[in-house]
């Protein structure tokens, strides 16, 4: 009896605590890292309601497996690569180019160069100004600033070697990346084949279909876009390429 622990139905230590389905609370975590990730157009705040209506229930490890894959992609170039985001780091380095130009023969003058501002409260009997810039500390600020945006702009740009890039705009490459991460965590957290069945009318369903659905009604897609048969072209055609987000969901 003493070395009896008892294992508490909410404890983390207790094994089963993560096979347990998630609550609404926890799984807000969740739509709120879609919010934040740049998916906030995807998810609506039905969403466990509708997944349990078609059989579909999150456990705690499958809404942590879902966590940790969106914070590794969010952590990827992909999602954060647009033709804006690199003119405008390279406005910055050009800027802190210029600026250094302009101010470095002042230190070469004087390695103890100074700039002083002395606001608008002077006290007159002590006079002395409020705030002092270094402008070797600037200076070399700006040089940091200058490696640091061209680093980043390297790292957009990657996003164009990608072998899943897709070449279009930015909306599209968005929904590209969602839905393929929703089929790598159909695949390989939820352990669900990547298929999809039709309808009498030949319109696509099935189980994958329904699920990409309901996990993209937040209304940033149009009808269309959402459609079975839609979806169902979209899935035969990317489905061979979630082995390049595998380890997303193996841990």
């Amino acid at each position: 009896m003493d070395d009896f622990k008892p294992q508490w139905e909410n404890d983390p230590e207790n094994p089963s605590f993560w096979d347990n389905p998630v609550t609404p609370d926890e799984f807000w975590g969740t739509l709120a890292l879609f919010k934040m990730m740049h998916f906030e157009r995807f998810m609506a705040d039905s969403v466990l309601d509708d997944l349990a209506k078609i059989g579909i229930i999150f456990s705690r490890k499958d809404n942590l497996i879902l966590q940790v894959a969106l914070k590794t992609f969010h952590q990827g170039p992909s999602v954060h690569y647009s033709p804006e985001a690199i003119a405008k780091e390279e406005r910055i380095l050009n800027l802190a180019q210029q600026l250094r130009a302009e101010l470095s023969p002042e230190l070469e003058s004087d390695e103890n160069a100074v700039r002083e501002y002395w606001g608008d409260e002077v006290d007159q009997d002590d006079p002395e100004p409020s705030e002092y810039l270094y402008l070797g500390d600037f200076i070399r600020s700006l040089d940091l600033l200058t490696k640091c945006s061209f680093e980043h702009m390297v790292w957009l740009a990657s996003a164009k070697t990608m072998d899943v890039e897709p070449q279009s705009n930015r909306a599209n490459r968005m929904r590209y990346f969602y839905w393929l991460l929703l089929l790598g965590f159909w695949k390989y957290a939820l352990k669900h084949d990547l298929g999809t069945s039709s309808t009498d009318e030949n319109e696509g369903s099935g189980p994958l279909v329904r699920f990409i659905q309901i996990m993209s009604k937040g209304g940033g897609l149009e009808f269309n876009e959402l459609s079975g048969t839609a979806i169902r072209q979209w899935v035969r055609r990317n489905k061979n390429k979630t082995e390049t987000i595998r380890h997303f969901f193996e841990w």
